[in-house]
Parts: structure tokens; sequence; C-alpha cells
């Protein structure tokens, strides 16, 4: 999941977290997650959430101040994911 910046000014990435699904959290796949060094606090999230975290730590941080977001429909769909974003943005 990433985060990117977009004008007539310029782009880049802004922030970016990985998505694993279920899968990679049964004990079947203990061995996966430690052959690629999943780090052991790295806990199951949704696509929503995932998306959510990255906006909430930028916004905190001041770092980025956007006016407006765009993001894809299966997230404009969520009223709860639609719900929890900052104010002002």
């Amino acid at each position: 999941m990433s985060l990117g910046y977009g004008s007539s000014l310029g782009h880049c990435f802004l922030n970016y977290a990985l998505y694993m699904y279920k899968l990679w959290f049964e004990a079947s796949h203990d061995k996966w997650r430690n052959n690629c060094l999943v780090p052991d606090d790295v806990e199951l999230k949704t696509k929503n959430s995932l998306v959510l975290d990255l906006i909430i730590i930028l916004w905190d941080a001041r770092l980025f101040l956007a006016k407006y977001l765009g993001i894809d429909s299966s997230f404009g769909l969520s009223y709860d994911f639609l719900s929890k974003v900052p104010q002002g943005l």
C-alpha cells in the first residue's frame, strides 16, 4: 500500500506499508515469515486500516498538509474508512 503526491509541480511517494494476506499469519506459514524476515510485531491488518494508518501518520506529523485525498473506490465505499480520515483533508 502506498501514498503518493501528484500535481503540476511534480510527484513523489510519501509513505508505504506492506499488505500481507491472512494466510501469512497462520501457523502453516511460520517458516515463510521467518525466511522472509517478517518482524514479530507485524499484525494482520486490512488494506483500509493500513492506508488509514499511513494517512494519519503523515497528517499528525504535519509533514504534508494536503487539501484533498484521491482514493480507490474500494476505500471510498467504506463509511468506516471515510469517517476516520482526518478532518480537513
